[in-house]
């Protein structure tokens, strides 16, 4: 009987924990890669949701930061500018959890921010700012 109590919370947790990641908002859904980005001396991490426009955003562990010294002006800089170097913005912010903030992001049409960060993941990790990709020039015959 007790096994069966086990197996059956067991598989409840894991029902749980499956259904959460792929609720538009979870922190879970947020796969995207973790992007080091600097907002007055101090260091955040971006990482992309994995289905939605939206960026989570937390202070790096060891930065200092806390609900105390940061506010909403300061994660909203840090998404822009994270977002803004390839002609998206930010739509709205707003506070998940503590010291964890959550960002909606709008971009021009043909700019898919999702694959621009995956081809660009390792630059973007050594703090690099993101780039637009060139549209290769069609050639004359």
């Amino acid at each position: 009987m007790r096994i069966v109590i086990v197996f059956a919370m067991a598989s409840l947790a894991i029902t749980s924990v499956a259904n959460a990641s792929d609720a538009p908002y979870s922190m879970l859904s947020y796969t995207g890669g973790r992007f080091p980005v600097f907002h007055n001396g101090r260091k955040f991490i971006v990482q992309m949701h994995k289905k939605y426009n939206s960026l989570l955003i937390q202070p790096a562990f060891g930065s200092g930061v806390d609900d105390n010294n940061a506010n909403i002006q300061d994660y909203r800089a840090v998404a822009e500018k994270f977002v803004s170097p390839v002609g998206c913005a930010i739509e709205s912010v707003a506070k998940d959890a503590p010291v964890t903030w959550e960002a909606e992001y709008v971009c021009p049409k043909g700019v898919n921010l999702q694959e621009l960060t995956k081809a660009q993941k390792q630059t973007l990790k050594d703090g690099s700012p993101l780039q637009q990709q060139d549209t290769p020039t069609p050639v004359e015959p």
